[in-house]
């Protein structure tokens, strides 16, 4: 087995001395991996404990500002409104199109689908 190090060359396990520089970098690479992952779930403690997001994208009727969920308007109103018309008694694809009807659209400006009708009442 051969090692080429930036800093030592190229080592050749068949050497003592070789084989337990392997080791000791081997080991302390390992030790790296743990402190790394560690640290990142201290981070995500100390973010969870003050309340703080932790990542993926904000649930539908929200969005990030400053780093804190804040009702979106817009999507606030299409979200009540799909309530309603579920309450009505219409099957999601009624729902989309009378979303579609109304000018309602999604966050990234596109008209609604039956699949996220069905994930957001579900969700609601």
């Amino acid at each position: 087995m051969e090692y080429h190090s930036v800093t030592e060359g190229r080592l050749d396990s068949k050497d003592v001395e070789s084989e337990f520089l392997a080791f000791i970098r081997a080991g302390l690479n390992q030790r790296e991996r743990k402190l790394i992952s560690l640290r990142t779930r201290q981070a995500l403690q100390r973010k969870r404990q003050r309340g703080e997001r932790i990542g993926g994208r904000p649930p539908d009727g929200w969005h990030m500002v400053n780093g804190k969920l804040v009702p979106h308007a817009q999507e606030q109103r299409a979200i009540a409104r799909m309530k309603e018309l579920q309450a009505l008694g219409y099957s999601t694809r009624e729902i989309v199109e009378a979303l579609e009807r109304e000018a309602f659209k999604t966050r990234r400006g596109t008209r609604f689908s039956q699949t996220q009708v069905c994930r957001i009442l579900k969700a609601a």
